[in-house]
């Protein structure tokens, strides 16, 4: 029975919460300007509020909001608190302002966990927050991302113990190696690192206990007394935004790319940014916008174990709860009730004076309490009819769910429940939660503590355990494997309420996957380790022959030189000729062989980076090829600002530069006199030269072969050379980290490109 009385309270307050967002529904509404701060520029992790805006689910509710863009000299809480915003997003240091005596209020929390790491390089050797001590680690603020102060206290590491890089991220700070360790953004951060081919894991506070909110919406206090239904319409129409997010994804990768990328993110980011996001939000499973007011205030007891806050104090009221506002004008309309009863009493003393209008307003009265009494009957039936649905709801869920009493004593469970655990209802409530009968293991197959599984801490801490996969060992000694979410029930004599379903197919195929992996990566290290030494083999083969074949090059060079020289009398016209093209296939094969030697030292040779200075780099180069440039009435042209500077091979880079120079000045269009333009220009973490002409040009069909070795296009009769040249100039890049590209088409001339780090 008592169990009916629950049931019934529940549906009564959905019925209720139900009428109340259809009396917000108002087709008429005019439309309101209002001002949304953003927490930071322009970019995908606001994508929920622009679709609202672009899908018209704000015009619908009656609004029309404008962005504010934020950014790391904008104080966002602040703009709402002073009325230049409207309604603002936040990170969890909302708990800060509010404890702070500031009146703010979170509306809903669109992140689910936090979205702040430590990224750490592999190469550090770093594996836990322990191992942290003594390295340079960059980390944010004191007042943000706290999570990551106090994961590190956590684990038993004092932050003196670390040495503190203090912010801001610059690229020099992202590619320093001296840097073990980067706090940053889950959803931008780590793509950056990706980019540079640095190999890191990462530290994220969730997996040390430490679990806060990411992205919340919030507004104020006098905000929500002025205009309740104002709030109530924004925060529909934003969430809603955030569903069509998940449901299209393609098409808002499209429009934040166009239309809202501040940051100027390529597609590839805009999609890491949604995959990341995705883990954060959590949409399959949890309602976008969900937040407890117990892991709120688990937030602030982290707060302050950290000496941030000196007590908590302000937390009542500061999670949004429509019907506290909604009571207010109840109580309004108590007051109005009061006096027309006061009016009525007054009304009621007259009609005493006239009898016959007293008798006239008892008898309306009375007819008036018969239809309330007659309304009552149809609340009454409508709200058992609801009963019925819930139960029917909770015997055909396709999740077991259990529910438990304060002392942890199971007194209700489905029939979904029964056929995952394998006991009846009956059986089932003689045990409690945390009852030895049950025999749980970890995902590694070690025995998991009561202390650890997902109904024992909803129960005794009192806050929401989501997302715990643990193994079950039945009485016949299988074994299933459960996905376990539990809650406190706030409801009197119940205790907590935890859901679950079987993931034992899943685990099993993501430990065959594993299995798999570790396989494929034996397999690639393997085949990777024949490669490279079969290329080691061939390039040290190459040298060695190159090498070899000079000496005999020599000699027939030199005797057919002599036999030219001083027996040409006794030779006749056609033996001298085949003397002279002796010589000069000799010629070639020696060009072919220094050619090759050089490939060879590209490749083996130890680089030296230093910081050079490319004008004078150039202007040397240049100055080594004056004969040639005089010969052929050519003209080279630098094209770079001055003191530009790079970080690369001094050697490498002017071999590069020398046969980008040398096939400009080679490959020219007949009558047409040689124009070379050889330029810089610096970018954003990169320095691109280039070697322009306007000689022969190259048809796009082979703007890649040319780089391979021994490949050529023109004839050697029409333009001498081994097709070794652009071969090199590709080895010498990619040995510094850099690459090469081409612009050209047939007869417009050619253009390549070098990009090296800056």
């Amino acid at each position: 029975m008592r169990g009916d009385i629950d049931m019934f309270k529940r549906g009564r307050h959905i019925c209720c919460g139900f009428l109340l967002l259809l009396s917000g529904i108002n087709p008429g509404l005019a439309v309101e300007q209002v001002t949304l701060q953003l927490r930071w520029m322009h970019s995908f992790q606001f994508a929920g509020y622009y679709m609202a805006r672009e899908k018209g689910y704000y015009r619908d509710a009656g609004l029309a909001v404008q962005f504010l863009e934020g950014g790391p000299a904008v104080d966002g809480i602040g703009n709402v608190l002073q009325g230049r915003a409207d309604f603002g997003v936040a990170s969890s240091e909302l708990v800060l302002v509010r404890e702070a005596g500031k009146p703010v209020v979170v509306l809903a929390s669109i992140f689910q966990h936090s979205p702040y790491m430590l990224m750490v390089r592999d190469e550090s050797g770093i594996r836990s927050p322990h191992d942290l001590i003594n390295q340079q680690v960059l980390l944010g603020p004191e007042n943000r991302a706290v999570e990551l102060r106090a994961m590190l206290v956590n684990e038993g590491v004092d932050l003196k113990q670390i040495r503190i890089v203090p912010p801001p991220l610059t690229p020099e700070k992202l590619r320093d190696p001296a840097i073990s360790a980067i706090s940053g953004y889950i959803s931008n951060e780590p793509f950056q690192w990706r980019q540079l081919g640095v190999r890191y894991h990462l530290l994220k506070p969730i997996d040390y206990g430490i679990d806060f909110y990411g992205d919340s919406l919030f507004t104020t206090e006098s905000r929500i007394a002025r205009q309740p239904e104002q709030v109530k319409a924004f925060i529909r129409a934003s969430l809603e935004g955030w569903r069509y997010v998940f449901d299209h994804p393609e098409e808002t990768i499209v429009l934040v790319e166009q239309k809202y990328n501040g940051g100027q993110r390529s597609h590839d980011h805009l999609l890491y940014e949604y995959s990341t996001l995705k883990e954060l939000i959590y949409p399959e499973h949890i309602p976008i916008g969900q937040m407890n007011p117990g892991r709120w205030y688990s937030i602030a007891k982290v707060y302050a174990a950290l000496n941030l806050i000196d007590r908590i104090s302000n937390m009542d009221g500061f999670v949004y709860n429509p019907e506290k506002y909604l009571l207010r004008e109840h109580e309004k309309l108590r007051d109005y009730l009061v006096l027309g009863l006061m009016l009525f009493f007054f009304t009621l003393f007259l009609f005493f004076v006239w009898s016959r209008s007293l008798r006239k307003a008892v008898s309306m009265k009375t007819h008036e309490l018969s239809s309330e009494i007659e309304h009552r009957k149809d609340v009454e039936t409508l709200l058992q009819n609801n009963l019925k649905k819930y139960e029917v709801l909770f015997n055909s869920f396709p999740l077991g769910i259990t529910v438990c009493d304060p002392n942890g004593k199971v007194l209700e469970t489905n029939p979904k429940s029964e056929i995952l655990l394998g006991l009846s209802a009956r059986d089932h409530q003689q045990y409690t939660i945390d009852s030895e009968h049950w025999r749980i293991i970890r995902q590694d197959g070690s025995p998991m503590p009561a202390a650890e599984w997902a109904s024992v801490q909803a129960l005794r801490q009192r806050r929401l355990v989501e997302n715990v996969v643990m193994g079950l060992i039945k009485p016949n000694a299988e074994i299933i494997w459960l996905h376990v979410t539990a809650a406190p029930l706030p409801l009197a004599g119940y205790g907590a309420v935890i859901a679950y379903h079987d993931v034992s197919d899943r685990k099993r195929a993501e430990d065959e996957i594993r299995r798999l992996n570790a396989e494929l990566e034996d397999r690639v290290r393997e085949r990777t380790a024949q490669l490279e030494a079969a290329n080691q083999e061939l390039e040290s083969f190459a040298y060695s022959v190159s090498h070899d074949l000079k000496a005999p090059l020599r000699g027939i060079d030199g005797y057919s030189r002599l036999l030219l020289e001083d027996h040409e009398e006794p030779l006749d016209a056609e033996r001298q000729q085949f003397l002279r093209n002796i010589r000069a296939g000799v010629l070639q094969m020696h060009a072919l062989i220094n050619d090759l030697l050089a490939y060879s030292r590209m490749e083996r040779r130890t680089l030296h980076c230093d910081l050079l200075d490319l004008r004078a780099l150039l202007a040397g180069i240049v100055a080594d090829y004056a004969a040639e440039i005089e010969r052929q009435g050519a003209t080279v042209r630098l094209a770079l600002p001055p003191k530009l500077q790079v970080r690369a091979d001094l050697d490498g880079l002017r071999q590069a530069l020398r046969n980008l120079l040398d096939n400009a000045l080679k490959f020219g269009r007949a009558g047409v006199p040689v124009e070379v333009e050889m330029g810089g220009r610096a970018g954003e973490g990169v320095v691109t030269l280039w070697v322009k002409d306007n000689g022969i040009g190259i048809d796009p069909r082979f703007h890649e072969r040319i780089f391979e070795i021994f490949q050529r296009l023109q004839r050697a009769e029409d333009y001498p050379g081994t097709g070794i040249g652009l071969a090199i100039v590709r080895k010498a890049l990619q040995r510094m980290g850099g690459r090469v590209w081409i612009e050209s088409a047939a007869g417009q001339g050619t253009t390549f490109f070098l990009e090296l780090p800056a």
